[in-house]
């Protein structure tokens, strides 16, 4: 029998850690299946995918590490799946090219699914996680578009070339996510990927989905909160911490705007413009059911001036912080006189 390993490559923010806490959840079922979903090591954490230090190595450039995880996956059995969003960030690697040429040079038949949202939806979510997470981000979205651009990373078409080129066009999967598909379309698209039936698909259970993205209109506020905090030289550990404070607490204790989208209609038009050719190329080479929902949706509360609503947010927020007092007086000082006497009333 052929050897078929799988390999889920991302991309980001693309119901990754649903798929990755579920796989693990399910890795014993899934192995009665005759799917093997091994862990080389503990530093593939649960919810980052079992190929997480493959990718790593790739990424490092470190041959014998790669080498090394690349022998343990093939040896688990007939049908290996592997999964990492990290993938994405060596789709262009030649580590990347070496590893599928190195198993398909054994024998193995690859397979690469890669599951893709909108880029104005994807940057929003990209954008909210550089804020959120450990990442030093604290510049506008506008600035990470350019970035990304520059990365080609909102150039899909290209992407998806790469792996193309990788495992053959017979052997590459795009999955388009879309607004309104059924919450397990993503881990239904994998299973019919992998060869499952629906019989076995129903005897999987779902993992709860551990990376919720926060309300949009928390984003900027949290923007200018993480600015101030690491401008005042508080360590990265505390800024996490108040910012999942902030994140969790904010909801029940102000008024969160009700804006769904960070960005305004005019700019994420604008951003599609853009992503249109490669959108196009992309749809041509995977067939129609992978298009994108075309339908920008419009949202009166996302056109509300940015600044002054995350500006108001801050403040109130800051005034809780001992963190940020310095930065309060040097406020109320350039604020002029009255302002102190106020304070001082």
């Amino acid at each position: 029998m052929v050897q078929r390993i799988f390999v889920h490559v991302g991309m980001p923010k693309c119901a990754s850690s649903t798929i990755q806490g579920t796989l693990w959840q399910n890795r014993d079922v899934l192995a009665e299946m005759g799917i093997q979903y091994g862990l080389y090591a503990e530093e593939d954490a649960q919810l980052q995918g079992n190929g997480a230090s493959l990718a790593h190595a790739i990424w490092c450039d470190d041959t014998d590490a790669a080498d090394r995880r690349i022998n343990y996956f093939m040896s688990l059995g007939d049908r290996v799946l592997i999964s990492a969003e990290a993938f994405s960030n060596v789709f262009n690697s030649g580590g990347t090219g070496r590893m599928f040429r190195e198993m398909r040079a054994r024998g193995a038949e690859v397979r690469v699914i890669n599951f893709l949202r909108r880029q104005d939806l994807w940057i929003e979510s990209d954008y909210k996680q550089q804020i959120k997470g450990v990442h030093p981000w604290t510049s506008p979205i506008e600035d990470l578009i350019a970035q990304r651009r520059a990365q080609e990373v909102l150039n899909l078409a290209w992407t998806m070339a790469y792996w193309e080129k990788f495992a053959d066009f017979k052997n590459t999967h795009a999955v388009a996510l879309n607004p309104g598909q059924p919450k397990d379309y993503p881990l239904r698209a994998l299973w019919d990927f992998i060869g499952l039936t629906p019989a076995q698909q129903d005897r999987l259970t779902v993992h709860p989905d551990a990376n919720i993205s926060p309300p949009a209109g928390l984003i900027e506020p949290a923007r200018l909160l993480k600015k101030a905090l690491i401008a005042e030289g508080v360590p990265d550990a505390r800024v996490r911490e108040i910012l999942g404070d902030f994140f969790t607490r904010a909801p029940q204790q102000i008024t969160v705007p009700a804006r769904r989208f960070v960005m305004t209609h005019d700019a994420r038009t604008e951003l599609m413009a853009y992503c249109a050719p490669s959108n196009a190329a992309l749809t041509r080479r995977f067939t129609a059911t992978q298009r994108f929902d075309p339908v920008i949706a419009e949202d009166p509360a996302s056109e509300i001036p940015l600044e002054p609503e995350a500006q108001a947010i801050f403040w109130t927020w800051a005034k809780t912080l001992p963190e940020l007092a310095r930065m309060r007086r040097r406020r109320l000082f350039s604020m002029g006189p009255l302002a102190l006497l106020r304070r001082k009333a």
